[in-house]
């Protein structure tokens, strides 16, 4: 079961855990919202893994959703 399908109980939970609103951790896990430097050092302390993981998720999920083709019409500036 992944973050996103944890039950609302879970979800309030952590935020409660993290000093958060419930809707933000909510909002996370659908997709809603990204995870910022300062919620990834939360997440890190709660559940582990380190701040940098957190974000590299974040980044990871964001790249998935580009489509490389749409920037082939840009060149690279040669140094």
């Amino acid at each position: 079961m992944g973050v996103k399908d944890w039950p609302r109980y879970l979800q309030t939970a952590l935020a409660k855990h993290i000093g958060v609103l419930s809707k933000t951790v909510n909002e996370i896990c659908r997709g809603k919202r990204g995870i910022s430097a300062e919620m990834a050092m939360k997440l890190s302390k709660a559940l582990g893994g380190s701040p940098q993981f957190w974000l590299n998720l974040q980044n990871n999920w964001e790249l998935s959703y580009l489509d490389a083709t749409d920037f082939d019409d840009i060149q690279l500036i040669a140094a």
